[in-house]
């Protein structure tokens, strides 16, 4: 099952998820598992959930706006900017975490 996106509130209540329709897109086909050039997000485990803080979404956002600007595929690269307004949602608002939801 590929990866889903959701903000969370700090009792694991889910404000928003992203489900993308995984014949157009698969979140999985553009993470950079294990890619040590990506601190951050060579860390998210894809059978497995992964969970990013506040302080965190900085560095975040940095290593996903590069990533972003790699994508050539359209759908990837739409997916990819929603992921990219729930991380901008989670370091505006205290006790939010994003979670990359693994299968």
């Amino acid at each position: 099952m590929p990866i889903t996106v959701a903000l969370q509130n700090i009792y694991n209540q889910k404000k928003e998820q992203i489900v993308p329709d995984a014949r157009e897109v698969v979140i999985n086909d553009f993470i950079p598992f294990e890619d040590p050039a990506y601190p951050m997000l060579q860390y998210i485990d894809e059978y497995s959930d992964t969970i990013f803080n506040v302080s965190q979404m900085r560095g975040f956002l940095l290593e996903w706006d590069r990533l972003i600007q790699t994508l050539s595929d359209p759908k990837q690269r739409e997916v990819a900017l929603e992921i990219r307004r729930l991380a901008e949602e989670c370091q505006k608002s205290p006790q939010t975490y994003l979670r990359f939801i693994g299968d």
